[in-house]
């Protein structure tokens, strides 16, 4: 916009620049854009610098600052140079330094307003009632939970305003109203990933005897897995739930030493059991012999059976009578 004006009139003019005379012989009217109004009017130090680099770069003759006219917003620059080419090359340099100011001007907003955010947000850590913390890219989705449900949860439980997680580089934020609802919703939020290689027979016990779902459970981890492959259990969770999975899978190793031991013990007594009974030999149950000792009940011999030092005339069964029979009675002595 603006235009150009050529002739041979003298022209004077009161410039930032000081008092100069020269026969005009070109003049370009350029519209100062809106949001550079102050700027150009203000005449600071900025302003001037550039317009003096301008007229030195260009060879023009004077570049002056036209306020705006009556119900009009913007100002003017005015351009006198001894030819087009020097007009033409001082408008292109203006138009320049137009569109960076701009470029400049918005930016420094931009950072202004990201230094009062900076401002609000180290006042909150400062204050305990903004935390930040990194999570493990690839525990992201557990730690938001389906559709969100991990972190509405937590800002239900503790009462902090926001939960916010990145979505590639793992950064926690959280705000709350107190020091101790932030620190709460960190201890929720912060979870991390431990692997426990475990021995073939602790992996055995937790497949057979303590099921991962116990674990689970007990510890309230989000994942217990056992890979086949390693035998090494992989646990996710937050901080006191991993401290306490091992403390669980510490105790029930204890006892499965202690089963372990029982258990063979047991197998060692069955075997010399049976290298004492033979084929055929005495046949004990669980936990000692099974059925009465020979002999019957309080040792002596086992009814039905034939004693061979029985009484005769008794049938020589042992601990029977005939039924309805007594005792013969003792015979008479006979005279001498």
């Amino acid at each position: 916009q603006g235009g150009t004006v050529e002739g041979p009139a003298m022209e004077v003019s009161a410039s930032p620049f000081g008092v100069e005379s020269h026969p005009a012989r070109v003049t370009e009217v350029v519209d100062v854009p809106v949001e550079l109004t102050e700027f150009v009017l203000g005449r600071g130090f900025t302003c001037q610098a550039m317009l003096l680099r301008v007229k030195q770069q260009s060879d023009i003759q004077s570049i002056v600052v036209l306020p705006p006219a009556a119900g009009q917003q913007g100002a003017k620059l005015r351009i006198d140079a001894p030819g087009p080419e020097e007009a033409a090359t001082a408008r292109k340099l203006v138009d320049i330094h137009f569109k960076q100011q701009i470029k400049l001007a918005r930016r420094e907003q931009r950072v202004e307003t990201l230094q009062t955010d900076l401002s609000h947000v180290q006042g909150e850590l400062a204050s305990g009632l903004r935390l930040e913390f990194r999570i493990d890219p690839e525990l992201i989705g557990l730690a938001i939970g389906k559709k969100g449900a991990r972190v509405r949860d937590a800002e239900r439980l503790t009462g902090v305003s926001s939960i916010s997680i990145g979505s590639s580089d793992g950064l926690v934020v959280v705000v709350g109203p107190t020091t101790a609802a932030v620190q709460r919703a960190r201890e929720l939020m912060e979870l991390i990933k431990e692997e426990v290689p475990l021995e073939t027979a602790q992996a055995s016990w937790m497949l057979r005897d303590y099921g991962l779902n116990d674990l689970k459970e007990s510890a309230e981890l989000i994942v217990a897995r056992l890979e086949r492959n390693t035998s090494n259990l992989i646990m996710v969770g937050t901080k006191p739930a991993i401290k306490a999975a091992r403390l669980v899978l510490d105790t029930q190793f204890e006892y499965m030493k202690k089963h372990a031991a029982l258990e063979d013990a047991e197998r060692e007594m069955r075997q010399q059991l049976r290298d004492i009974r033979g084929p055929g030999g005495y046949n004990p149950g669980r936990g000692g012999a099974q059925g009465p000792p020979p002999g019957g009940r309080g040792g002596g011999p086992r009814r039905g059976v034939l004693h061979p030092n029985g009484p005769p005339g008794q049938g020589g069964i042992a601990g029977r009578r005939p039924h309805g029979s007594f005792p013969p009675a003792p015979r008479a002595k006979e005279p001498s």
